[in-house]
């Protein structure tokens, strides 16, 4: 056999030579691989790691007396690329070539720390794009939230923080090593410097992997890595000039990551032996479990883009044993899967959501060809987004003809997808697109467009080097591939230093004073605190002036700019104070509802994902345990004035409510309605007294009396509600009800007497018990625990509230 497969073998632990392998062997051996692999298979017993070695060697279309130019093994993390071998070449030779391959690997790691060099000091000049503006500043924020209230790994809590304590924004920072740094380093700027370079070197080093899993072109990996690293990440120094989501979400550095991993897993299976396909199948259920319970709002845009991997990755089969084999392993962890029940928890979490159940009352943002892929990009960030693209199909196409079969398949592959990509461009703008845009999935395809436009690249060099004979065969022309872009890098690196950085971004973090400093005294809610009331921010908005978020985000955007705090969002949550404005992709349903019916009239269209509120329904306000309103000075209109700022020419008025239900609203009245509609308007009636009346779907067994003590506090991110009675007792907590909400008791075995939960005025959780109460409410969530909750939750509102697009056509 090929002398330099045994050496690799030796390399891993195994024998150099076999004591009974003679000369005519190894001669055999270098003209019939497979005659090879089926003698190394007698000695299965004793060289397991060389069969699995051999079973993923890839020569399909060798012929006798033909070079092996290269051997790959995909279930080890190396790759030999390599001449004709004479297997009578010395040891000393076989060694030499052994160095060189070390060599390899040495000018790798030269690339990859000049590259992590070369961005930490582009990073450092311009931490402004790091976590960039508003959006960034909010996964710096909810990264830091979390390290204040460690919840179990692979689960998902409520936030209590914004609206009323629906499901918190899915991500599970904690899980997500690049955002570590944020943990561990005490200098903010530190902390985010550290998170871009983790990124970006995670960027280069799978753009390169892929490469050299397709290509033998060793340059035309290094060209990739520095390509899409540099793209991608926010190393320029003037406005984006690629499409800036890392910029502002470096969460989607899982959308590059995911799809190759699982590539490379699948690749794998059906080249080794039965064993090895029980392991890979095991590590992609673990690499979809770790997806589902870190970042499962990305799991749709993931799983769409890992098809075009998922077809390459069959495509790349070499017999139709190794499909079948593929197949049935995928089969098994789609079994899992389902045995787990992790479709009806995907399903749950987007189906039970505002945007789902009511999609007319959302404005549609993509509108464009832009928000499609980034060939379509050029008036927004230049030519970078058409360019990349145009480069990706010239070197598909030179792949197609001139290279090597798994080469062809991932180029007809990327042909095909950006073809779909064309046609979606054309579709998008005119139709009512209210899914994501495609553009999120297409990120997952960036590292195929980095591959071939380094193949052509690499090709457009070498044919303009065959022009000039005299210079190809100087010395300069076979400088090792992998020191050549270190030197120019390094050059545009201190360019981009020296260069003056763009000025933009959100204020992080933000400054407290005047209103800010008494809403952090008196509502603020710390690890133990007790809860003491939320906060409502209502800004004035022009029915035609356009999108109503997009008023009200550039006036406190505005009030940011001159006082270094939003007073509507990020600014109170920094400071731990509770809103009852909520930024989440997975708003209820019955939230949006309630708001739709009682706090904002006349209903508008907004943007998918954030809360508008334009009406101060004090009533409702105070039902949902808002204390304190901050507006435009309206005098004692809102309640008692607290405090007045002056921003940017207006003033800003912090008023205070009478009667806010701090878990103290305990009804002794209710009134059964059996669907959301008729619920609500009960709610909204401004005749019914919320702290007297209760509004259920099922009876509750009384009579009730009122509590006579309440207290609602925090422990350790959850609620400890605590309440005495002189019978059976209602109380109405101000956090949404959901089927993901668990009832503990706070001291001994049992929470007390028969206590139980409800849904009552509409959304509420209602906790009647009798004489006594001193319970923990839980929001517990996520792919190994509690997995139908939200869809339970999603069954339960289809029978409340009957078919509608809009919730504004119920009232």
């Amino acid at each position: 056999m090929n002398a330099i497969v045994l050496w690799a073998v030796a390399k891993f632990g195994k024998y150099l030579l076999f004591k009974d392998v003679r000369p005519t062997d190894l001669r055999i051996a270098r003209f019939a691989p497979s005659r090879a692999r089926d003698w190394l298979n007698k000695h299965a017993g004793k060289m397991a790691l060389v069969r699995e070695f051999i079973a993923a060697i890839s020569v399909p279309s060798y012929r006798p007396g033909a070079p092996m130019r290269r051997i790959r093994s995909i279930g080890l993390d190396w790759v030999v690329l390599m001449g004709a071998v004479d297997l009578r070449d010395s040891r000393s030779t076989i060694m030499s070539r052994a160095a060189a391959w070390t060599r390899t690997k040495v000018g790798l790691l030269a690339n990859v720390v000049t590259f992590c060099l070369c961005t930490g000091i582009a990073f450092r000049r311009h931490m402004w794009a790091l976590f960039f503006h508003y959006d960034g500043a909010y996964a710096l924020l909810l990264a830091q939230n979390q390290n204040l209230h460690p919840n179990r790994l692979l689960e998902f809590p409520n936030d209590f923080l914004q609206g009323i304590g629906g499901v918190a924004f899915l991500i599970n920072y904690r899980m997500l090593p690049f955002f570590w740094p944020i943990r561990f380093i005490s200098d903010p700027l530190g902390a985010k410097l550290a998170v871009y370079v983790v990124i970006a070197a995670a960027i280069f080093m799978f753009a390169y992997g892929l490469t050299r899993l397709l290509s033998p072109s060793r340059p035309a990996a290094i060209v990739a890595g520095w390509l899409l690293g540099l793209i991608a990440t926010p190393v320029s120094p003037w406005l984006p000039i690629f499409y800036p989501i890392l910029y502002s979400a470096p969460v989607f550095v899982l959308v590059v990551v995911w799809p190759l991993l699982a590539f490379w897993l699948i690749c794998a299976m059906g080249r080794g032996s039965i064993r090895t396909d029980v392991l890979l199948g095991g590590l992609l259920a673990g690499w979809l479990l770790y997806l589902l319970g870190t970042c499962p709002f990305l799991v749709p845009i993931v799983a769409i883009g890992t098809l075009p991997y998922l077809a390459l990755s069959l495509a790349l089969a070499r017999s139709g044993v190794e499909l079948r084999r593929k197949v049935a392993v995928l089969t098994g962890v789609l079994s899992i899967s389902l045995a787990l029940r992790w479709p009806w928890y995907v399903i749950g979490l987007f189906r039970y959501t505002a945007p789902s159940m009511f999609p007319d009352d959302f404005n549609i943002v993509y509108t464009s060809a832009e928000y499609v892929s980034i060939m379509f990009q050029r008036q927004l960030f230049g030519w970078t987004g058409p360019l990349l693209v145009a480069a990706s199909v010239a070197g598909a196409v030179l792949s197609i003809r001139a290279g090597a079969g798994g080469l062809r398949a991932a180029a007809w592959t990327l042909l095909i997808t950006i073809g779909a990509f064309l046609c979606l461009g054309v579709i998008v703008p005119n139709v009512r697109w209210i899914l994501p845009p495609p553009i999120y999935v297409e990120v997952a395809l960036w590292p195929l467009y980095a591959m071939f436009a380094g193949l052509a690249l690499v090709g457009a060099a070498r044919a303009l080097g065959a022009q000039f004979s005299r210079f190809a065969r100087a010395p300069i022309y076979n400088i090792r591939s992998e020191w050549i872009l270190p030197l120019p890098a390094a050059l545009a690196t201190f360019i981009i230093a020296h260069h003056p950085p763009t000025r933009s971004g959100f204020p992080y973090p933000p400054h407290s004073a005047g209103i800010v400093d008494i809403l952090r005294k008196n509502v603020a809610l710390g690890p133990e605190a007790e809860f003491r009331g939320r906060v409502a921010t209502i800004l004035p908005v022009d029915s035609q002036g356009g999108d109503p978020w997009t008023q009200q985000q550039t006036q406190a955007a505005e009030v940011a700019t001159a006082t270094g705090n939003d007073y509507l969002s990020i600014g109170l949550w920094y400071y731990l104070v509770p809103t009852l404005f909520e930024y989440n992709q997975f708003i209820s349903p019955g939230f949006h509802a309630l708001i739709k019916r009682a706090l904002q009239i006349p209903p508008l269209l907004h943007q998918r994902n954030i809360t508008v509120i334009t009406t101060p329904n004090l009533r409702v306000m105070e039902l949902l345990g808002v204390r304190y309103i901050i507006a435009p000075a309206a005098g004692n209109s809102l309640g008692a004035i607290r405090q007045v700022d002056s921003v940017v020419g207006k003033s800003l008025q912090l008023s205070e409510l009478p009667r806010p239900n701090l878990a103290s609203y305990s009804p002794t009245t209710v009134v059964i309605r059996h669907d959301l509609k008729s619920a609500l308007d009960i709610v909204a009636d401004d005749d019914v007294d919320l702290a007297e009346t209760a509004v259920v779907y099922d009876d509750v067994p009384g009579p009730l009396v009122r509590a006579n003590s309440t207290s609602l506090s925090m422990v350790d991110g959850d609620l400890h509600l605590a309440a005495t009675s002189t019978g059976r007792s209602l109380i109405v907590v101000p956090v949404e009800y959901s089927h993901c909400l668990e009832l503990s008791p706070a001291r001994g075995d049992e929470p007390g007497t028969g206590v139980s939960l409800k849904r009552v005025q509409g959304v509420l959780t209602g906790v009647a018990f009798e004489h006594q109460l001193d319970v923990v409410l839980a929001f517990r969530m996520g792919p190994l625990h509690n997995p139908l909750c939200l869809f339970e939750d999603y069954q339960d509102f289809k029978m409340l509230s009957p078919s509608a697009p809009s919730a504004g056509s119920r009232q």
